[in-house]
């Protein structure tokens, strides 16, 4: 299971290559590891990468269960992996808080582009009504005259 270390390793570092046999024993160390975790930025990865990563640990979009997911769920010894799964569930929520702060940065992107284009049409709206203003007061003169 050590996709499952090293894709916590990935969100401690903020890097896609780092690995637990690198930096892990001392981010895994008793006395480190719930400050790691506490500093972890999910969405400091990039959006392909995080998708990859839940694709390999939840399902992909057909609804096919990833490799990680299948293994921590078989059940001819489910003893196997019960050390990992307290993990398992640590990175699965990153993969989630990651994705879903890069989906509310592009939706957040999408409505300031709505709000100028709103704003934008409210001005036309504006210097119609002053066209239209002018054009009655042609009007008013003919109508006095």
């Amino acid at each position: 299971m050590t996709y499952i270390l090293d894709g916590l390793m990935k969100f401690v570092n903020k890097n896609i290559k780092a690995t637990f046999a690198d930096d892990g024993k001392d981010v895994f160390d008793t006395k480190n590891f719930g400050e790691a975790i506490r500093r972890c930025k999910p969405e400091a990865l990039d959006k392909d990468d995080l998708k990859k990563m839940a694709h390999e640990i939840n399902q992909d979009a057909e609804g096919a269960q990833g490799t990680i997911a299948k293994a921590i769920v078989q059940t001819e010894d489910p003893s196997k992996y019960l050390d990992f799964f307290c993990h398992f569930k640590v990175l699965f929520k990153f993969v989630q808080i990651g994705l879903s702060c890069k989906r509310q940065v592009q939706l957040q992107k999408k409505l300031d582009q709505v709000e100028l284009e709103i704003q934008e049409l409210k001005s036309k709206v504006k210097d119609e009504e002053k066209v239209l203003e002018e054009l009655s007061f042609h009007e008013n003169m003919r109508r006095e005259a």
